[in-house]
């Protein structure tokens, strides 16, 4: 399942555009420093980081240049109630990826500190939405306009640690591949050669969004290959994203060439999230994920460093399983793909799914859940609760893209 949080925020009476937001936020590292170090967690192809709201928490974000404001996007929780957040009075609605593009009232408080690492963020703002449908729990928000706005981050997948450096007397790593961007708003957008089947190279205008965990989603004039197969492609903070998922011969990005690339064809009405024009698709993640990455908005460049796992192969759910967790931490069938190793084993939408191979669902989160699905050739014994009933599967997992 592809996760994918790109988001506008709107201030109504004007909710057909995003707003200028102004940054009113004081932003600085530790007394003398110039660089900060942060350890964080992959999940699910999502760069998460431990921080402190207005000295509460942890609370557990996720890394995302598709954040386009200042400040921190929080999930309703006891956790985000606990902090007692003064809602503004300013009408704001949240969209994102999936669903409709009305958006999700949204409470906006001022004055909010946050603290990662050596990095101290005061006088900012928070936006508290309730928790996405769907969407696992081990995320209470997101943060990405605050770091990238202001400093060099570099996400060090190999290290698993995400280094904030101040732009003045900074240098780039040698030897990097250097990627031009380009900034609209809060976004910020790359071009990319993709080869669909035997056909010439087409470059294609992607925003770059690591909120997203799928590699490479394509929009408009790219239609999806004769092979791919209709499916619900994953969720977003505005609902599900429905379309096509299918294998694309090359993508090239910096100089570096993939071949037999997973790529999500959203249905036109899921293909420019908050009703932003994201030109001819998305770049996530599980692409980016193959790199060192640091982005330097100043600079107007990505650079790039080859991780270990350059090479890994590109794939996607192998079960044929739709999973939506709920907020109480269980994680149920929603959708089966027709004569996909899960249906052919008799699972049925509605099936609560209770452990893979005898782990506990909770126990392996939803990276372990999601990896754990995605092994070709593997036979997995899957224990389900279906009404009152306990009931147990095995099937063997297989390519379905």
């Amino acid at each position: 399942m592809m996760i994918a949080l790109l988001l506008a925020a709107f201030l109504a009476p004007a909710p057909a555009r995003a707003p200028q937001h102004s940054d009113p936020s004081i932003s600085k590292i530790a007394e003398g420093a110039h660089t900060t170090r942060i350890p964080f967690r992959f999940v699910a192809n999502q760069v998460r980081i431990d921080a402190r709201v207005n000295g509460q928490g942890p609370f557990c974000l996720t890394l995302d240049t598709g954040m386009p404001i200042p400040g921190v996007l929080l999930y309703e929780s006891e956790a985000v109630t606990k902090l007692g957040l003064s809602d503004s009075g300013a009408n704001v609605r949240v969209a994102g990826a999936g669903g409709d593009k009305q958006g999700t009232k949204a409470l906006m408080a001022e004055g909010v500190s946050i603290d990662i690492g050596a990095l101290s963020i005061s006088n900012t703002r928070a936006l508290v939405v309730p928790h996405p449908e769907g969407f696992g729990l081990g995320s209470d928000g997101v943060i990405g306009g605050s770091l990238f706005f202001h400093y060099v981050v570099r996400i060090d997948v190999d290290a698993k640690e995400l280094v904030l450096c101040e732009p003045e007397g900074w240098t780039a790593p040698e030897g990097a591949a250097s990627v031009p961007i380009t900034r609209e708003g809060g976004m910020i957008f790359t071009d990319l050669r993709v080869s669909l089947g035997e056909a010439q190279p087409v470059v294609a205008h992607v925003v770059v969004d690591i909120g997203a965990s799928h590699a490479l989603s394509l929009n408009g004039a790219f239609e999806a290959p004769a092979s791919a197969i209709e499916m619900p492609l994953g969720r977003g903070l505005s609902g599900l994203l429905l379309g096509k998922c299918g294998r694309v011969r090359r993508v090239e990005l910096g100089g570096f060439a993939f071949d037999s690339v997973v790529v999500s064809f959203p249905m036109q009405a899921h293909q420019n999230p908050g009703g932003e024009n994201f030109r001819d698709g998305n770049l996530g993640q599980g692409l980016l994920k193959r790199f060192n990455v640091t982005f330097d908005y100043a600079g107007k460049r990505m650079l790039l460093e080859k991780a270990v796992g350059f090479r890994e192969p590109f794939e996607v759910d192998m079960s044929g399983i739709f999973l939506s967790w709920h907020p109480d931490g269980t994680l149920w069938a929603e959708q089966l793909m027709p004569g996909s190793p899960a249906a052919v084993a008799g699972i049925e939408n509605g099936d609560q799914l209770l452990s893979i191979d005898g782990k506990p669902v909770l126990e392996l989160g939803e990276g372990g859940v999601r990896e754990a699905l995605r092994i070709e050739g593997a036979e997995r014994r899957v224990e389900l609760k279906r009404g009152e009933k306990a009931l147990g599967f095995a099937f063997r997992l297989r390519r379905l893209v």
